[in-house]
C-alpha cells in the first residue's frame, strides 16, 4: 500500500473501498445485550445507513491498526509516539459528529449494546479486506485486544485458530441485562469452539502484528485500475505446519454483482520456466512454514467492448487453508474497463539467435546434406509489430525523444531513412550486423507474428517469413571486394558492371560474371501458438536462415537451399507501436 493510501485508510475509514465495485455478503447476528462482531466487509452506504436499522444507541469500532508497530514511530524514525485511537465511535444522537467517518471499515471489530431484548439479524453487504492483526501488551493500556475470526467452517478452536501463539487466558465478551452499563468478560478455555465472524479477547503478553496462518497481500484487493495490465498477489503461511492453500477466483456475490473478466495467472516462485495460464480454476499449492507464494495476474483490456468502458468489473479472490485452523480470506479482483485493444504485441522485439544446425534442401524436400555446425553462431535480430499486425525485421532502429512542458517523455522509433530530430533526445540504438545495411527495412512476405510451424520441416512453412536479396553490388555483398579486379564486378575498364552470376548462362559469355546477388530468407516459428494476447513480454521458439529462394536457384552457386537454424528468445523491448520510417 503507497503511503498517500496508507493514510487514507487510517484517517478516512473505508475511502479507497468505495471504488470498489464488487463485494460479498456477511451474515450478522446481534444477542440481547452486549455483543463483538468481527466484520469482514465494507458495507455500502454511510455509516448512518448501515446503523438506522440497529436496535443499538451506539456502536464502538475497534481500531487494532492504532497498535501496529509502523505506526508508533515518528518521521524521524526514533522516537515512539503514542498508540493512536483505539476505538472510533458512532452515536445514533449525534451521528453527525461520529468519529467512525462516512463508511465502515472492512477488517474492523464491532462493539455494541443490543437494548431491543430480541436477536436482531441483518446481514452487510460490500467489499472484503484480509485480515491484519495487531495487540499490544495490556500491562501498558490495561485494556484487551479485540480479535476477528474468520474461517470457512464452523468448530475451530481458539487453539487451532491461533496456532503458534502462547496466550495465558483468552475471554469473549459477555454482558446481556440491560443494567450493564459496560460489557463484561468472561475467561474461555483454548478448546472453546469459534465461528466465522467470532471476536476473542487477548491479553496481549507480547506485541504482535501476527495476521493468522494466512498473511494475504495486498490487503485491500488486486486493482488493474483502467489502464494496466498485469497485477500480483501473495499469501504466506505464518502457521506452525506446511498446508496446502488453495485460491478460487469467483463472482461478486449479491445484488451488487458485477461483470466478470477472464484473468490469467502466472507462479512467480516456481524455480522451473513460469508460464501463463487461463484462471479456469482454483489454484493451490503447499507451502512451508513461512514460505510466501506469489502469483502475477494479467488482464487482457481487448475483452472489453465499447459498451463496457468505463465499468467496474471484477471478482473475488477466495484464500482457504487445509490446516486444522480453516482460515480464510477474502480480497477483490477489480479493474476499470478500458474499450481499447491491448498493445500486445505491437512495438519492439529484440531477439537473441543461436544458429546451431546447418541443413542443404534440394527439390524443396530432399536433404543432401546434413551438416553439423562447428560451434554456435549468437546474434541480434530486431523485429518491430505494428497495430495493424504488421511485422517488419530492422537492420538498425533508434529510440529517441523529448520532454513536455509538463515533465512527460514522449518518445518514438526510427528505422529506414528516418532523421532523428535534432532537439530529441537518443536513448538508445539497435542494430543487426547479420541483414544487409542497403535493405533497413524487411516487411514480412507471409504469416503473424507468434505463429508456430510444422516440427522437423527441413524447408520450413509457416511461421512469419522475410525474403531480401543482397545485390551483387551491395556494400553488404560479402563476396565483392571494391578495390580488387577479380572481384569487383565490374569489366576491364573499371567502370563497365558485368552480368549477375545467379545468371548461369552469364558463365558462356567471354568475361565470366565476377560477383553474384544471394537470396536471403528468414523464417520465425514460435514454440507455441502466440497469435493474440498474451501477458509476457518474453516469447521463443526457432529461427530458420536460408541463402538461396524458394526453387531452391539463387544464393551460393549452390544446388538448393542452405539452411541455418537453432533456437531463438525474445523480448520486447518497447510497446511504441508507430515506426517512423521518412
Amino acid at each position: 500500500m503507497s503511503m498517500k493510501r496508507f493514510f487514507l485508510a487510517l484517517f478516512s475509514w473505508g475511502v479507497a473501498s468505495m471504488i470498489w465495485g464488487q463485494g460479498v455478503v456477511q451474515p450478522l447476528t446481534l444477542q440481547p445485550g452486549w455483543n463483538a462482531i468481527y466484520l469482514q466487509v465494507s458495507p455500502e452506504g454511510t455509516a448512518d445507513d448501515f446503523f438506522k436499522a440497529w436496535p443499538v444507541p451506539s456502536v464502538s469500532v475497534y481500531n487494532a491498526s492504532a497498535f501496529r508497530l509502523g505506526h508508533r514511530f515518528s518521521d524521524s524514525a526514533s522516537e515512539a509516539t503514542a498508540a493512536g485511537q483505539p476505538f472510533f465511535i458512532w452515536t445514533r444522537e449525534a451521528s453527525g459528529v461520529s468519529t467512525v467517518g462516512q463508511q465502515v471499515p472492512a477488517d474492523s471489530v464491532l462493539v455494541c449494546f443490543n437494548n431491543s431484548g430480541k436477536v436482531f439479524q441483518t446481514e452487510a453487504y460490500g467489499v472484503p479486506a484480509a485480515s491484519r492483526l495487531a495487540w499490544h501488551k495490556s500491562e501498558e493500556s490495561g485494556s484487551l485486544n479485540y480479535v476477528g475470526v474468520s474461517v470457512a467452517r464452523e468448530g475451530v478452536s481458539v487453539r487451532e485458530y491461533f496456532e503458534g501463539q502462547t496466550f495465558s487466558r483468552v475471554y469473549r465478551l459477555g454482558g446481556s441485562a440491560e443494567s450493564t452499563p459496560k460489557p463484561t468478560v468472561s475467561l474461555a478455555g483454548m478448546g472453546t469452539a469459534l465461528k466465522d465472524g467470532d471476536v476473542v479477547l487477548l491479553p496481549g503478553e507480547t506485541v504482535s502484528e501476527w495476521s493468522g496462518v494466512l498473511n494475504v497481500s495486498p490487503q485491500q484487493g488486486v486493482d488493474f485500475g483502467d489502464s494496466r495490465e498485469t497485477a500480483a498477489f501473495s499469501v504466506r503461511n505464518d502457521g506452525t505446519a506446511k498446508r496446502t492453500v488453495t485460491v478460487a477466483y469467483g463472482p461478486s456475490e449479491g445484488a451488487g454483482r458485477v461483470p466478470f473478466p477472464e484473468v490469467q495467472w502466472l507462479d512467480e516462485t516456481l524455480a522451473a520456466a513460469p508460464e501463463w495460464k487461463p484462471w479456469n480454476e482454483p489454484l493451490s499449492r503447499t507451502l512451508e512454514p513461512g514460505e510466501t507464494w506469489e502469483v502475477a495476474l494479467a488482464l487482457d483490456r481487448s475483452q472489453f467492448g465499447e459498451a463496457d468502458a468505463g465499468k467496474t468489473v471484477g471478482g473475488i479472490l477466495t484464500f482457504t487453508e487445509d490446516g486444522p485452523s480453516a482460515m480464510r480470506a477474502r480480497i477483490p479482483l477489480q479493474a476499470v474497463a478500458k474499450a481499447e485493444p491491448s498493445s500486445w504485441p505491437a512495438g519492439l522485439w529484440v531477439a537473441t539467435v543461436t544458429l546451431n544446425r546447418v541443413d542443404r534442401v534440394v527439390n524443396k524436400e530432399t536433404v543432401k546434406t546434413r551438416l553439423p555446425s562447428g560451434g554456435q553462431m549468437r546474434f541480434r535480430l530486431l523485429l518491430h509489430v505494428d497495430r495493424a499486425g504488421v511485422c517488419r525485421l530492422l537492420q538498425r532502429v533508434t529510440l529517441a525523444g523529448s520532454y513536455t512542458t509538463d515533465g512527460v517523455f514522449t518518445s518514438a522509433l526510427y528505422a529506414g531513412g528516418a532523421k532523428v530530430p535534432t532537439a530529441q533526445e537518443i536513448t538508445l540504438r539497435y542494430s543487426c550486423v547479420t541483414l544487409p545495411t542497403d535493405t533497413p527495412v524487411i516487411q514480412a512476405a507471409s504469416g503473424t507474428f507468434g505463429a508456430p510451424g510444422p516440427e522437423g520441416n527441413l524447408q520450413p512453412s509457416g511461421g512469419l517469413r522475410f525474403t531480401y536479396t543482397i545485390g551483387a553490388n551491395s556494400a553488404s555483398n560479402p563476396f565483392r571486394h571494391p578495390y580488387h579486379p577479380d572481384h569487383d564486378g565490374k569489366d576491364w575498364d573499371f567502370a563497365t558492371p558485368l552480368s549477375d552470376g545467379r545468371d548461369f548462362a552469364a558463365y558462356q559469355e567471354t568475361v565470366k560474371p565476377e560477383t553474384f546477388s544471394i537470396d536471403g530468407q528468414v523464417v520465425l516459428q514460435w514454440d507455441k501458438n502466440t497469435v493474440g494476447w498474451r501477458p509476457t513480454e518474453n516469447v521463443s521458439g526457432t529461427c530458420h536462415w536460408a541463402y538461396g529462394n524458394a526453387e531452391g536457384t539463387g544464393g551460393l552457386r549452390h544446388e538448393g537451399t542452405i539452411w541455418a537454424s537453432g533456437p531463438f528468445v525474445m523480448e520486447r523491448v518497447s510497446d511504441d507501436a508507430t515506426l517512423i520510417l521518412q
